[in-house]
């Protein structure tokens, strides 16, 4: 996706965690998980490739990556 998007991943997650060197940390920031579905909208200076894992009521796990490259502006 492009930097400051928009992304909504119906997962059907009741939890999640951001990966960091496979340590597990708080959803990003900017993310939110409601109903669920993971909802994130990146403000500025989110580049490179996030690493996420969500987890549905029966247990299954759902690993999900995003990886973000600078917003491209087109000249009319």
């Amino acid at each position: 996706m492009e930097e400051v998007g928009r992304i909504e991943l119906p997962l059907g997650a009741v939890t999640g965690e951001m990966l960091v060197q496979s340590e597990a940390h708080a959803l990003p920031i900017g993310s939110t998980l409601k109903g669920g579905v993971f909802y994130w909208q990146p403000g500025p200076g989110f580049l490179g490739e996030y690493t996420m894992r969500f987890e549905r009521p029966d247990g299954t796990k759902i690993p999900v990556r995003v990886h973000i490259v600078p917003k491209r502006y087109s000249i009319q």
